[in-house]
C-alpha cells in the first residue's frame, strides 16, 4: 500500500466520523452535551477542501483506471464545493445539500478504493493459510462473515475452521482499519479464550503473534506468516487448553 494513499484514505475515514453526530461529553451541569453535538452536527466542520489537501492521483498508480477515474471526479468534485463555503461561517441551506452529495461521492469512491486493495490480501492470506493447513493434513471449512467497519460500510470475508488433533482452530477476519496495520485476523483455539493476533503492517506483509504465555504478554518479536510460523501458532495455542 502506498503510503500516501493509505493518508488519504484515513483522511476521509475521519472525515466520514465527523460527518456523523458527534458525541459529547462534558462534567459539567450546566452544559447539555445532545444540545453541543446538534451544533456540531450543523456546522458541518468536514465540509472543507482541507479534507482532500491529502489526494496526490501519483499515489494511486496501482489502482485500475476507473477506479483512478472515479475517485480524481469525486475529488475534484467535493473540492469545488467546499471551496464554495466561507471558512468563517456556517454553509447555507444549499451548501450543505450540495456537499452531502459530494461527500457521499467521494466516500463511495474511496470506499471503492480501499476495499479492492483490501479484498485480495485478506482473501489472499484465507487461501493460503488454508493450503498449508491441508498440506498439514488438517481439515478446513469456510463459513462467510459479514463486516461493517466506517468508510467501508458492509462487506464479506469468510472465516477459516481448522480441525487439527481434535482441536478446533478459527482464522477470523477482524477490520481492515487498525491502528498502525493495514488489516488484522484473530486466530484462536475453541473453545476457549485463547486468541493470537495476525495482522499486516504498513509494509504489506502479514505478521503473526507468537510465544503468548498463560499471563497474554507474548515474549518474541511478531513473525512473517509462513508455513512454520502457523504451526507455531497453532502449538502454542494447543499448549494454552
Amino acid at each position: 500500500m502506498n503510503q500516501k494513499a493509505e493518508e488519504f484514505i484515513l483522511h476521509i475515514r475521519g472525515a466520514a466520523r465527523m460527518e456523523g453526530k458527534p458525541v459529547v461529553t462534558t462534567d459539567s451541569q450546566l452544559i447539555n452535551p445532545t444540545t453541543v453535538a446538534d451544533v456540531l452536527e450543523r456546522a458541518m466542520i468536514w465540509l472543507t477542501p482541507r479534507v482532500v489537501e491529502t489526494y496526490d492521483p501519483a499515489a494511486f498508480s496501482e489502482w485500475s483506471e476507473d477506479l483512478r477515474a472515479e475517485l480524481n471526479v469525486a475529488v475534484n468534485h467535493f473540492r469545488a464545493v467546499a471551496t464554495t463555503v466561507a471558512p468563517d461561517q456556517p454553509a447555507t441551506a444549499l451548501q450543505a445539500q450540495n456537499g452531502v452529495q459530494a461527500f457521499a461521492k467521494l466516500k463511495d469512491a474511496v470506499r471503492k478504493v480501499a476495499l479492492s486493495e483490501w479484498l485480495p490480501q485478506a482473501r489472499n492470506l484465507i487461501n493460503q493459510i488454508e493450503e498449508w493447513a491441508k498440506e498439514f493434513g488438517w481439515t478446513t471449512r469456510r463459513q462467510a462473515k459479514t463486516m461493517t467497519e466506517l468508510l467501508l460500510a458492509k462487506y464479506e470475508l469468510d472465516q477459516l475452521y481448522m480441525f487439527a488433533d481434535g482441536n478446533l482452530y478459527i482464522l477470523d477476519p477482524l477490520a481492515r482499519f487498525i491502528p498502525g496495520g493495514l488489516g488484522a485476523f484473530d486466530l484462536s483455539i475453541q473453545p476457549s479464550f485463547y486468541i493470537t493476533s495476525i495482522y499486516r503492517h504498513a509494509d504489506g506483509i502479514w505478521y503473526v503473534r507468537l510465544d503468548l504465555g498463560q499471563d497474554g504478554v507474548r515474549g518474541s518479536e511478531p513473525e512473517p506468516v509462513s508455513a512454520n510460523s502457523l504451526r507455531r501458532a497453532i502449538i502454542e495455542l494447543r499448549s494454552l487448553l
